[in-house]
């Protein structure tokens, strides 16, 4: 998981780097950080597991703008849709009438 601007190495792609990575990554509990000196234009565009990961240090919780309106139709009172909004504005992502049982 380890690269260096000026590092000539191949990228990382296959099972075994995937693995590897969803380990790395599904470990921590409370917070992750990344440490790094590489920017994505620094990666290979083959190497789409540590362009992936920077990526979404980068921007955390970015929202589809699409995919909110359209999970907003889903509510069924004005109540539910100033909660609905209310939430996503604060980054959470929020799935009105989800089903239960």
């Amino acid at each position: 998981m380890v690269s260096a601007p000026n590092e000539v190495g191949g990228t990382l792609s296959g099972i075994m780097y995937d693995q590897r990575f969803n380990v790395a990554a599904s470990r921590a509990r409370d917070r992750m950080y990344l440490v790094r000196s590489v920017e994505p234009e620094h990666l290979s565009e083959a190497d789409q597991l540590r362009r992936s990961l920077i990526a979404h240090f980068a921007a955390p919780f970015a929202k589809d703008e699409v995919r909110v309106e359209d999970l907003r139709k889903l509510c069924e009172s004005d109540f539910e849709r100033e909660v609905y909004d209310e939430l996503t504005q604060r980054g959470y992502w929020v799935t009105p009438q989800v089903r239960v049982g």
